[in-house]
């Protein structure tokens, strides 16, 4: 199985390689599984990070703070 999800990993990071679009990573600041956020970024350099301060992995479902400013960051990306 973990042979399987490294093969996937790779494929799916060559996949991101080739996409030149724009790219929005919106991310809790203290996600505990964040930095699979600088992964993306480091192939799609283009990307932009817009973090949510206090909040962790599911910022869209947490206290209504951080869905109020996860919302924001969305309409912003689709702007």
């Amino acid at each position: 199985m973990v042979a399987d999800y490294a093969a996937k990993e790779k494929q799916r990071m060559i996949n991101l390689k080739k996409y030149k679009g724009p790219a929005f990573i919106i991310q809790g600041y203290q996600d505990p599984v964040g930095f699979a956020a600088y992964d993306i970024k480091s192939v799609i350099p283009q990307s932009q990070f817009l973090f949510i301060e206090q909040s962790g992995h599911f910022p869209w479902l947490e206290k209504e703070s951080t869905q109020k400013h996860f919302y924001e960051n969305l309409m912003k990306a689709l702007e």
